[in-house]
């Protein structure tokens, strides 16, 4: 079994070397036709007026998904929207659903502190870089679930352990026992 860092490693190098190839540009034109959808939220909790990272985002993303049967490749749902408002992050918009016209549906909040302005088209590098970015996460992801796993192995490595002092323990307190009875 790999390590998790044998697998962000393995992850890296792959993706670097995409990006290296002189495929790169046949990789970047076939990852352009088939982008997923787009959609933003806004940081509304910003601690110390900083915005969170992407992970804290991913994160919350990923488990809001869970949690609601959403996809990357479905246009987010109202109870998406609700989760994810739950968590610190406003729904601006979303495009790349549907007809395929490129336009973006803004939030119907009104909020006026934030200019809406749509993203720019993806280009070739924006393409290398959301491949490079997804080979990132899914190793993180692997990463995440090879170290759970070794902690459950590991926990039933020392319940086990844990069985057995008890048993010891048991059977030496029988032993003296009958050895004080014997006298």
């Amino acid at each position: 079994m790999k390590t998790s860092k044998q697998t962000l490693v393995a992850a890296v190098v792959l993706s670097s070397a995409l990006a290296l190839s002189g495929n790169a540009a046949t990789a970047a034109a076939t990852h352009k036709a088939a982008a997923p959808p787009q959609v933003m939220y806004k940081d509304i909790v910003r601690p110390n007026g900083q915005k969170r990272s992407d992970a804290v985002y991913q994160a919350d993303v990923n488990a809001c998904y869970q949690q609601t049967g959403g996809s990357v490749y479905l246009p987010d749902s109202a109870a998406m929207k609700k989760c994810m408002l739950g968590d610190g992050f406003q729904f601006v918009w979303q495009r790349g659903f549907g007809s395929g016209s490129g336009a973006a549906v803004a939030s119907s909040s009104g909020s006026s502190d934030y200019d809406y302005t749509p993203p720019p088209d993806t280009s070739a590098s924006d393409a290398i870089s959301w491949a490079n970015q997804q080979a990132a996460n899914q190793a993180l992801q692997q990463a995440a679930d090879d170290d759970a796993l070794q902690v459950e192995e590991m926990n039933e490595s020392n319940a086990a352990v844990a069985a057995q002092n008890a048993l010891a323990e048991d059977m030496t307190n029988q032993y003296m026992m009958n050895e004080v009875n014997s006298r």
